[in-house]
C-alpha cells in the first residue's frame, strides 16, 4: 500500500492542511507540539474506517473548535496496483466517494469497497477503535503507543495467521487450534462413534442410493433414448472419482510444497552468502584502521617539518614590519581623496535609485492588472460551462434507484419469459396421404416439429379440430405475466423518455459523466478563483488606485516589470556599491590613522606567535619519540600486513559461497516453484470444470422428458444423482475429517513450532540492530513476546526498560509487515514519534533498521524532533508549510 497525498479540512485543529507527493520508502513528517501531525493521523483514520454516516459524539469530536463546518478529508492511494483517491465528509452534509482510474462507488458503495481492499471489519455501531482497523490497528502506531507489545484484533489475526500458513503450509496451534480441533471433534461424531463405527447418516445414504438405483434401471428399459447421456454423466462421474482415487490434487499439492521447500533452502544460502559479505566489510573496516593510524604517524611528522618551516617565515615578517610604516603615511593621503570621491558617488547613485523605484510600482501596478483582468475573463469562462454541464444534468431525469428498478424489472421479464417457454408443448404431425394441418387458421408444415405455447385450435383435413393447451391453465396465467411486465417495463421506460434498456443505462452514464465534469468545473473555478470573485474585483480597483496616484509623467513609456526590476535592481546595486565605497574610505582612513600603532603591535604579534610555535614544535617532537618507542613503524606495517592477509582470506571465503549458489541454479529453483504451482492451478481447474460439466448434464437430463415416464426418470435421476453426490459428499467429507482428526492430533507440537519459524525468521534479521546475540521467544497462540534470551539466560519482555521493548515492538511491526507485504497484502506502517525513549546510539541503529524496511514497504514518521531525525537520510516533509 502507497499512501501518496493526504488534504484535510475542518477537522479539529487542521482547518486547511494537504500533505502531497509521499514517497514510497521512508518519510518523516515534522511538526511543532500541537501544530497538527497527530492530528493528521486520526484524520488518516477517519477517511479509512469511520463511517461517513456517523453521527452523536464521535462526529461532534471531529469538528473544529467552536465551529460547525464540515470536516473533509481526501487521500491518494495505491493498494494490490490500482491507484485510489478517497474523498469523505462527515456531519453535517455527509458524504463517500471511491474513485479508480476505471470506476467509482459512492456512499455506502465506498464504505464496503474499502473493507473489500483493506480488509477490516468496522463496528456495528459507533466509532471505530483499534480492533476495527484491520492491519493498520497493528501498524499504525499512535503516540506513546510504541512501546507496547504487539496487540491483534480479529482482522489483523486472520490476515498474519493466513500470510503465515501459506508459507508453512500446515495448521497453527493456540486458540485458533483449539477451535479447530473442536470443530473437527464436532463433525467427526456425525459420522462416527467414539469407537470409530459408522452413524446412521452413512448407512441411510447408502441404502438411498441402492434404492434409487433399482427404480431407475427399470426405467430405463422404457426410456432407451436417454441411454447415451446417463452414459456421458457417468463417465464424467467415473473421471472424477479416478482423481479422487488416485489422489491426483493431493500428488500435485505435495510438488508444489517440495518447490516451495526447494526455494527456502536457496533462500537460507543467500542469507548465508549476506553473512560472509558483512564479515568481509568487517574485515576491510580492520585494514582501513591499521592504514589510518600509519597515515596519522605520517602526519605528525610532516607538520613538524612544517612548524620549523613556519618559524623561518616569521622571522622573515618581522623584517618587513619596519618597511611598513613608511608606506602607512603616503596611504593616508589617498584615503583621504577617496573619501570625499566617494560621498559625491553616493548621493547620486541614491537620487537614482528613489527614481527608479517609483517606475517599478508602475509597472508592477500595470502588470498585475493586467494579470487580474485575464483571471477574470477566464474564470468567467469556466462559470458558463459550469451552468451549461447542471442545465444537461437537470435534463435526464433517470437516476441510480430507477436504473436499479428497470433492471430488476427486466430481469423478472427474463425469468417469466424462460419459464413460459420452457413448458411449451412440441406436436410432430404424420399423415397418411396429403391432409393438411392449420392453427388458428394459418397453415402448419407437417414435416417440421411445431412447438405451442400457448392454447391453440388447430384443423386436421379429414378428422375434424383438436384444441392443445399446453401446460394446462397454468401457461395462459403465465403469459399473461409476461405481457404485463413486457407493459411494466415499457411504460417505465417511457417515463423516462426511453425505448430500451440499454438507453436508459446509457442515459445514467452521461449523466454520471456530467456530474463529473461539473466537479472538475467547479475545481478549476476554485483553482483560478480560490479568493472568490468579489476579492478579485477588490484588487483590480486596488492596481488601479495605484496607478492614478502615481507621480511620473503619465506620457512617459512605461517599462516592463522585468525591465523595471532590473533597472531599480541596477540603481540599487549602484548605491550599495557606492555607499560600500564610501564606509570602505572612511574605515581606510581610519585604518591609516592607526597603522603606526599597529606596526608595534604586529611586531608584538609576531615574536609572541614565534614563541608558541617553537614550544609547540618541540612537545610535537617528543611525542613523536614517545610512540616509536611504545609502537615502532616496523610493528605498524606489520599490522598493517596481516589486516590485508585478513582480508583476502574473507573475500576468498565470499567467492566459495558464490560459486555455491551459482550452482544451485536459482532460476531454476524458482521457476520449478512457478511450474509446480501453474501444475497445481490447472488441476484444480479442471476438476472444478468437469464438476460444471456433470451438474450441467444432470440438469439437461431432468428438464429432456416432458410428461409421464420422462418425468419420473428425471426425477429419480435427478433423486439418484443427488443420492449418489451427498453419499460420495459424506464419504469423502468423514473420510477427511477422520483423517484431519488424526493428522492433527499427531502433529499439533510440530505444527506450532513451524508456524512459529517464518515470523523469528523474519523478526531476528531485525534483532541485529539492538541486540545482536538475542533472540526473542514468541507465543505460537497469540505471537505475542514472551521472553528474551541472551547469554544464555531468559529475562521476561516486561522486565526490559522502556526504551529497548519500544525498539522490540518497532522491529516486531516491521518483520510482520514484511509477511504481509509477501502475501500481498495492502501494507504500510505509520509511527507517531516512535522512538522518544531511545538513546542516541540506539536511535542511530534503529535508524538503520527502518531504512532497511523502507527499501520493501513505505514507512510515515510524525515527529517533533526534526534535528535527531535528519540522521535517517529520508525525505522530510515540513508541516508547516503544508498549510
Amino acid at each position: 500500500m502507497h499512501i501518496q497525498r493526504i488534504a484535510v479540512k475542518n477537522f479539529r485543529k487542521l482547518h486547511d492542511l494537504e500533505v502531497e507527493n509521499l514517497e514510497e520508502g521512508l518519510t518523516v513528517v515534522v511538526g511543532d507540539n500541537e501544530e497538527g501531525k497527530s492530528t493528521m493521523l486520526k484524520a488518516l483514520q477517519a477517511a479509512f474506517f469511520e463511517r461517513h454516516t456517523i453521527s452523536g459524539k464521535p462526529a461532534k469530536e471531529m469538528l473544529p473548535f467552536g465551529s460547525k463546518v464540515r470536516p473533509e478529508i481526501e487521500v491518494d492511494f495505491e493498494a494490490n496496483g490500482v491507484s485510489y483517491r478517497l474523498r469523505k465528509a462527515f456531519r453535517p452534509s455527509p458524504s463517500a466517494l471511491l474513485e479508480s482510474r476505471s470506476q467509482q462507488w459512492q456512499g455506502d458503495a465506498a464504505e464496503d469497497k474499502l473493507r473489500e481492499i483493506l480488509g477490516f471489519t468496522p463496528p456495528k455501531r459507533g466509532t471505530a477503535k483499534n480492533e476495527h482497523r484491520g492491519l493498520s490497528g497493528l501498524l499504525w502506531v499512535e503516540q506513546g503507543r510504541a512501546f507496547n507489545p504487539l496487540e491483534f484484533n480479529s482482522d489483523t489475526r486472520s490476515s498474519i495467521f493466513e500470510a503465515i500458513e501459506g508459507e508453512v503450509r500446515q495448521v497453527t496451534g493456540g486458540e485458533r487450534g483449539r477451535k479447530l480441533q473442536e470443530a473437527i471433534h464436532k463433525r467427526y461424531s456425525e459420522y462416527y462413534t467414539p469407537t470409530g463405527k459408522e452413524k446412521d447418516k452413512l448407512r441411510d445414504a447408502r441404502a438411498e442410493v441402492e434404492a434409487l438405483r433399482e427404480e431407475i434401471s427399470e426405467l430405463q428399459v422404457k426410456l432407451s433414448q436417454y441411454e447415451s447421456n446417463v452414459d456421458r454423466l457417468d463417465d464424467l462421474r467415473k473421471k472424477l472419482n479416478r482423481y479422487r482415487e488416485e489422489n491426483a490434487l493431493e500428488r500435485a499439492e505435495e510438488e508444489a510444497e517440495e518447490a516451495v521447500e526447494a526455494e527456502k533452502m536457496l533462500e537460507a544460502t543467500e542469507r548465508e552468502f549476506a553473512i560472509a559479505s558483512a564479515v568481509l566489510n568487517a574485515a576491510k573496516n580492520s585494514l582501513e584502521l591499521s592504514e589510518k593510524e600509519r597515515a596519522d604517524r605520517k602526519t605528525r611528522i610532516e607538520k613538524l617539518k612544517e612548524s620549523k618551516s613556519e618559524l623561518r617565515n616569521i622571522e622573515e615578517l618581522l623584517e618587513r614590519v619596519e618597511e611598513e610604516y613608511d608606506e602607512a603615511a603616503a596611504a593616508q593621503n589617498l584615503a583621504e581623496e577617496s573619501l570625499q570621491n566617494a560621498r559625491e558617488d553616493y548621493e547620486k547613485a541614491r537620487r537614482n535609485r528613489i527614481d527608479a523605484q517609483r517606475k517599478l510600482k508602475r509597472a508592477e501596478a500595470l502588470d498585475s492588472l493586467d494579470k487580474l483582468t485575464k483571471k477574470r475573463d477566464r474564470s468567467q469562462r469556466v462559470r458558463e460551462e459550469l451552468d451549461e454541464h447542471k442545465i444537461s444534468v437537470a435534463a435526464i431525469r433517470i437516476e441510480e434507484e430507477d436504473l436499479i428498478s428497470l433492471r430488476k424489472k427486466a430481469d423478472e421479464l427474463a425469468k417469466r419469459q424462460a419459464v413460459s417457454d420452457a413448458v411449451a408443448t412440441t406436436i410432430e404431425f404424420s399423415p397418411t396421404g396429403r391432409q393438411s394441418v392449420s392453427a388458428d387458421g394459418e397453415a402448419v408444415d407437417v414435416g417440421e416439429p411445431y412447438k405451442i405455447k400457448e392454447k391453440t385450435y388447430l384443423n386436421l383435413e379429414g378428422f375434424g379440430g383438436v384444441a392443445v393447451t399446453p401446460g394446462g391453465e397454468d401457461i395462459r396465467l403465465s403469459r399473461e405475466a409476461v405481457r404485463n411486465l413486457q407493459s411494466d417495463l415499457s411504460s417505465s421506460l417511457i417515463a423516462f423518455s426511453y425505448s430500451s434498456l440499454s438507453g436508459a443505462e446509457e442515459g445514467f452514464r452521461k449523466k454520471s459523466e456530467l456530474r463529473i465534469e461539473i466537479e472538475k468545473s467547479q475545481a478549476r473555478l476554485d483553482e483560478i478563483v480560490p479568493e472568490g470573485f468579489e476579492q478579485l474585483e477588490d484588487d483590480i480597483k486596488v492596481q488601479r488606485e495605484v496607478l492614478a496616484s502615481s507621480t511620473l509623467d503619465v506620457n512617459e513609456p512605461p517599462l516592463s516589470v522585468e525591465a523595471a526590476w532590473a533597472a531599480e535592481e541596477s540603481a540599487r546595486s549602484r548605491e550599495e556599491a557606492a555607499e560600500k565605497a564610501r564606509v570602505s574610505a572612511e574605515k581606510m582612513f581610519e585604518a591609516e590613522n592607526k597603522k603606526l600603532s599597529d606596526v608595534n603591535e604586529e611586531w608584538i604579534k609576531r615574536t609572541t606567535s614565534f614563541e608558541t610555535i617553537s614550544r609547540d614544535a618541540e612537545n610535537l617532537d617528543a611525542e613523536i619519540a614517545a610512540e616509536r618507542a611504545s609502537k615502532p613503524d616496523e610493528r605498524l606495517s606489520e599490522e598493517l600486513n596481516k589486516a590485508e592477509r585478513e582480508r583476502e582470506k574473507r573475500e576468498a571465503a565470499l567467492d566459495e559461497l558464490k560459486s555455491q549458489l551459482e550452482e544451485m541454479l536459482p532460476e531454476l529453483i524458482r521457476s520449478e516453484r512457478e511450474r509446480t504451482q501453474d501444475v497445481l492451478s490447472s488441476l484444480k481447474q479442471q476438476i472444478d470444470r468437469e464438476q460444471r460439466q456433470s451438474d450441467d448434464l444432470r440438469i439437461e437430463l431432468r428438464t429432456l422428458g416432458q410428461t409421464g415416464l420422462g418425468e419420473a426418470l428425471d426425477e429419480k435421476g435427478s433423486e439418484h444423482a443427488q443420492a449418489i453426490q451427498e453419499l460420495e459428499r459424506l464419504e469423502l467429507d468423514a473420510g477427511a475429517w477422520k483423517l484431519l482428526k488424526e493428522t492433527l492430533e499427531a502433529a499439533e507440537r510440530d505444527a506450532k513450532e513451524a508456524f512459529i519459524a517464518p515470523v523469528t525468521e523474519r523478526l531476528q534479521p531485525y534483532m541485529k540492530y539492538v541486540l545482536p546475540h538475542a533472540s526473542l521467544n514468541l507465543d505460537a497462540e497469540s505471537l505475542a513476546i514472551d521472553s528474551l534470551q541472551r547469554d544464555g539466560l531468559e529475562e521476561p519482555f516486561q522486565a526490559l526498560s522502556v526504551g529497548t521493548r519500544e525498539q522490540i515492538a518497532v522491529l516486531a511491526r516491521l518483520a510482520l509487515a514484511e509477511i504481509l507485504l509477501e502475501d500481498d497484502k495492502p501494507v504500510a506502517v505509520i509511527l507517531d514519534d516512535p522512538l522518544v525513549n531511545s538513546d542516541d546510539e540506539r536511535f542511530r541503529l534503529m535508524s538503520s533498521a527502518l531504512r532497511e524496511a523502507a527499501a520493501k514497504m513505505q514507512i510515515l514518521i510524525l515527529t517533533c524532533h526534526e534535528q535527531r531525525h535528519q540522521s535517517l537520510g529520508a525525505a522530510m516533509v515540513q508541516l508547516q508549510d503544508c498549510y
